[in-house]
């Protein structure tokens, strides 16, 4: 496979932009058990800032610090 096509959402005034230029996040909004409250959602894909770059990522580890902060258990 190819690279991916750049999304030109962000030269358009449409409010919502298309699936091609969304990235998908794991994310939750409480503390809990990380079963019960992490969800995957779809979220506009960032746009960086002066001095900054945007990086692809394929995958992301997830440490046990990550899941003690996701019950509110860390630090």
């Amino acid at each position: 496979p190819g690279p991916t096509p750049r999304c030109r959402h962000r030269m358009t005034r449409t409010p919502d932009p298309p699936r091609s230029c969304r990235v998908k996040a794991v994310v939750f909004d409480h503390p809990g058990d990380p079963a019960a409250v992490l969800s995957v959602r779809d979220l506009p894909t960032p746009t960086p800032g002066r001095g900054e770059v945007l990086v692809r990522m394929l995958a992301s580890p997830v440490n046990p610090s990550d899941l003690l902060y996701i019950e509110g258990r860390y630090g």
